[in-house]
């Protein structure tokens, strides 16, 4: 964990250069890559961005939030529960221990018995936390092979269809959308384009390699399910299973990259108005003095 971070190079990905050259940074940076990882995988996950302590003012009645307070978690939801905090951050508990030691307003101070088991309690620190995290990777892992299995059940025809939906849904995670004009073979095209823009890459290359040449199969066994008056044969059904078993690893890694893109940005953008808040907060107090 640091805040002393070097700007990236001009010709790098900033998510890339995070992850694979600096790997340490604060709070927005552990955040970003779990939701990342998260929504890799399927589980809905947000950024959420606040303050956390401060410091109570006994004559004033009332608490001192500044900037250093700030603070960057992650909530996945959960069908049942709604949204679950999560601290990925490094050496930082989810609940902040410093924020115990905070004195309390008069009308709210505890008697010395509750105060003492307040001090002895033990709050899930990130550890605990990743470790949830990494069951639910686990989880989601087992979720796969139901899902696996139940295409292994389909029709050669209804397979080729829904994966090809699949595709789409992919697509629209990376912002690709779709058009109503497109055919499959246009769709196709911007997907291999999506492709062929990462590969530039040599650390991407041999993740990506064959993605191109997937997506147009996948694309071909689709307008025969499609057009075709004749219902695609079983023995088909193996092969189109297989490819989209390797591509759908490649189309989530194309996700986490564009993610990183989206969230990294957004990063940088919170970090230049928060520069620019304090030089106009410095300007007027200079202009004071």
């Amino acid at each position: 964990y640091t805040l002393s971070l070097p700007a990236p190079p001009a010709d790098r990905d900033v998510a890339d250069y995070f992850l694979f050259d600096l790997q340490t940074g604060y709070c927005d940076y552990y955040a970003t890559s779990m939701v990342v990882l998260a929504r890799a995988v399927g589980l809905p996950s947000r950024v959420v961005v606040g303050y956390v302590g401060g410091q109570y003012d006994e004559e004033n009645n009332q608490y001192l939030v500044s900037e250093a307070d700030a603070h960057t978690w992650v909530e996945v939801y959960f069908n049942g529960y709604g949204w679950i905090p999560f601290e990925p951050t490094a050496a930082r508990n989810l609940i902040d221990e410093d924020a115990l030691s905070l004195p309390l307003p008069p009308e709210l101070e505890l008697p010395s018995q509750t105060s003492e088991a307040v001090g002895q309690m033990e709050f899930p620190g990130s550890e605990v936390s990743l470790g949830v995290f990494v069951l639910l990777i686990i989880g989601m892992w087992f979720w796969n092979r139901i899902d696996l299995a139940r295409l292994q059940h389909m029709d050669t025809t209804s397979l080729a269809l829904e994966i090809y939906q699949r595709l789409f849904k992919y697509g629209r995670w990376v912002g690709l959308g779709h058009h109503k004009s497109d055919t499959l073979y246009e769709f196709n095209q911007r997907l291999k384009n999506a492709f062929s823009s990462l590969e530039t890459d040599p650390r991407r290359e041999k993740m990506l390699a064959g993605g191109e040449i997937e997506i147009s199969q996948l694309t071909k066994y689709a307008i025969l399910a499609n057009y075709s008056v004749r219902p695609l044969g079983e023995e088909l059904s193996g092969d189109i299973l297989l490819i989209w078993k390797r591509l759908r690893i490649r189309m989530r890694y194309v996700i986490w990259i564009s993610a990183w893109k989206s969230l990294g940005k957004k990063i940088f953008k919170r970090e230049n108005k928060d520069v620019q808040l304090n030089l106009i907060i410095n300007g007027a107090a200079d202009g004071k003095g």
